[in-house]
């Protein structure tokens, strides 16, 4: 069943209507008032014109004579920063740790 503009329409301004509604708090015995405003609303966006869409800035251009910037070599532990590490423990034939 195709749909008609009118229902399109009609089914924008019950939304934007049940917007305004909610947004003053949903008081009761002013769905005609809040029918209207969104009548109005959607009307004047409508009427405003559309404006283009802003290019995406583009990326600035590499060119052949730009270099990479080299990555930095870890630093180097100092002589006095040494761990000490236990050395592991024999296994036996199990797989569990002599004590």
């Amino acid at each position: 069943m195709p749909t008609s503009n009118a229902a399109i329409k009609e089914d924008a301004i019950r939304e934007q209507a049940y917007l305004i509604w909610e947004r003053e708090g949903r008081p009761w015995g002013r769905e005609a008032e809040f029918w209207d405003r969104a009548a109005a609303e959607l009307a004047a966006l409508m009427k405003r014109p559309r404006t283009a869409a802003k290019a995406a800035p583009k990326a600035p251009s590499i060119s052949a004579s730009a270099k990479p910037a080299k990555a930095k070599a870890p630093a180097k532990p100092k002589a006095d920063d040494k761990v000490i590490v236990d050395p592991p423990k024999a296994r036996t034939a199990r797989g569990k740790a002599k004590a």
